[in-house]
């Protein structure tokens, strides 16, 4: 039998594929050297906690997914990552200096790109739409169904500074005789002192609007699209520095509410 070719999962060409790194290779440079591994956890609504393929021996800065072409990865991918470049290094250093609405946008692609990227780690738990990829090949903008927030964490010096917790599941919404299901997933990742939160739902679902309020309302993070990208209002660097347990209530926090089983923070 004749394996089928893969395809970029970006712009699905047959073009030979390359790796491409999940976190990018220059963040060596600013990150600290820890001897604990990274974390890589996750979980589909209505089963058990997993562990990701990418919580394994070596870093996972130096992890890489051979599922992007040379054109994209040399070209549309490598420039969102230079221009996210600046920013990165000042969130997770804890230098929240004022960004404009530009550099909001730049950090949301990156963000929505790095999500995309890492769901192929673990397929039982790829959820994001072909479609969300080609919008954000196309454009270079995060997909308008996606709300991205950050804020600050502090793991101390014995925790690695990379760490990476992914939800995935479907809301099944009733259209008259019809029923649809709706992709839904949260990564919620670290960068050093920076923490990551990304949402992803393409349905018009009440329950998940009022979640992703209430999830504003009680948590000290920053929403840098949608509510911020497309204005001139200044981040505002957030009080609250959370820590190792927070990191995990704050990420499987949707989930939770949607009847996904407590999750055991890892030691």
């Amino acid at each position: 039998m004749v394996q089928k070719k893969k395809k970029c999962v970006f712009c699905v060409g047959d073009k030979k594929l390359t790796k491409e790194h999940i976190y990018p290779n220059w963040l060596k440079e600013y990150l600290p050297r820890v001897s604990e591994k990274s974390f890589h956890h996750v979980s589909v609504k209505g089963g058990s906690i997993e562990v990701g393929k990418l919580n394994r021996p070596g870093d996972l800065l130096s992890q890489r997914l051979r599922i992007v072409c040379s054109d994209c990865n040399s070209g549309w991918m490598s420039r969102l990552q230079m221009n996210s470049k600046p920013m990165l290094i000042s969130l997770l250093q804890d230098d929240w200096t004022e960004i404009n609405s530009y550099e909001l946008n730049s950090l949301s692609a990156w963000v929505s790109m790095f999500c995309m990227v890492s769901e192929f780690s673990h397929l039982s738990t790829q959820v994001i739409p072909q479609e969300d990829r080609y919008y954000l090949s196309t454009f270079n903008t995060c997909p308008p169904s996606w709300n991205i927030y950050i804020g600050r964490v502090d793991f101390g010096s014995s925790v690695h500074p990379a760490n990476i917790n992914h939800c995935a599941g479907h809301i099944i919404q009733q259209r008259g005789l019809s029923i649809i299901r709706h992709p839904l997933q949260t990564t919620g990742f670290t960068v050093g002192k920076l923490l990551v939160m990304a949402i992803s739902d393409p349905s018009d679902s009440s329950e998940i609007i009022a979640m992703k309020k209430a999830f504003v309302e009680k948590t000290d993070i920053v929403n840098i699209f949608h509510d911020m990208a497309s204005s001139q209002k200044k981040i505002i660097k957030p009080k609250k520095v959370y820590g190792w347990n927070e990191f995990y209530e704050i990420t499987n926090s949707f989930f939770d509410t949607l009847g996904l089983p407590n999750f055991s923070v890892p030691k």
